[in-house]
């Protein structure tokens, strides 16, 4: 996944990537973008097939509550992987109104969750 890290950093305008957790499903970098944290997530084609309700409500909720999508790419170079950019500092956001049991939910709080144990969400 490295030469893809590469294009989408280049693409995105990211710059001084730390790889935070790597799972399966895919790899998961802290970087920045201008001066704002940001996280690049690199999905496996298992992560692909796992995690595309996520993206859809990532993209309809765009950051109320949620982390935000900030940029997504589908196709990539290299098998069926997908990246996306979350706004970091929503990272520990409340998410509201949520579904008691829901995949989303579990999905959101185990992001959040993996974030908390990596980086300082505090700053």
């Amino acid at each position: 996944m490295t030469g893809d890290l590469n294009d989408y950093l280049r693409l995105w305008n990211l710059s001084d990537p730390e790889l935070l957790a790597r799972s399966p499903r895919g790899d998961v970098y802290g970087a920045y973008r201008n001066d704002e944290k940001v996280v690049l997530k690199l999905l496996t084609p298992i992560g692909v097939e796992d995690e595309s309700d996520a993206v859809v409500a990532l993209r309809y909720f765009d950051g109320h509550g949620a982390v935000r999508l900030l940029a997504e790419k589908m196709g990539a170079p290299v098998g069926r992987l997908r990246a996306f950019v979350f706004a970091y500092a929503c990272l520990s956001a409340s998410w509201p109104d949520k579904p008691e049991g829901s995949e989303v939910q579990r999905w959101f709080l185990t992001v959040a969750r993996n974030a908390e144990r990596h980086v300082d969400l505090s700053a």
